[in-house]
């Protein structure tokens, strides 16, 4: 896979949850879908907004992971969150979340 550094996703379903495994590189990651999926070592920002699924135990277990992933996490009651492990990460990666007004 090309070296891909930045991803945002939007309205997508995925058939595995690993699915990003093969963006070895990949730093920052937005996300809209109904159902979460892992999240590399390499991901310093996630952003994810589910919308309601059927499956609120795989939800659940996956986003008890971005927590333990993830030292600092940002959320709202619209079902966003934005996780990230340093404040600079945060300070360097947000102008994208701004710019592409992810949510």
């Amino acid at each position: 896979m090309p070296i891909i550094e930045v991803l945002s996703l939007r309205n997508v379903s995925f058939e595995e949850t690993d699915c990003l495994r093969v963006f070895k590189k990949l730093q920052v990651v937005t996300i809209r879908s109904k159902i979460p999926i892992k999240v590399l070592d390499s991901v310093k920002l996630f952003a994810i907004n589910t919308m309601e699924s059927t499956e609120r135990d795989i939800n659940q277990q996956l986003i008890d992971e971005y927590s333990d992933k993830f030292s600092k996490r940002l959320t709202d009651n619209n079902g966003e969150d934005i996780y990230f492990k340093n404040l600079n990460d945060w300070r360097r990666y947000k102008h994208i979340l701004q710019m592409k007004k992810i949510f």
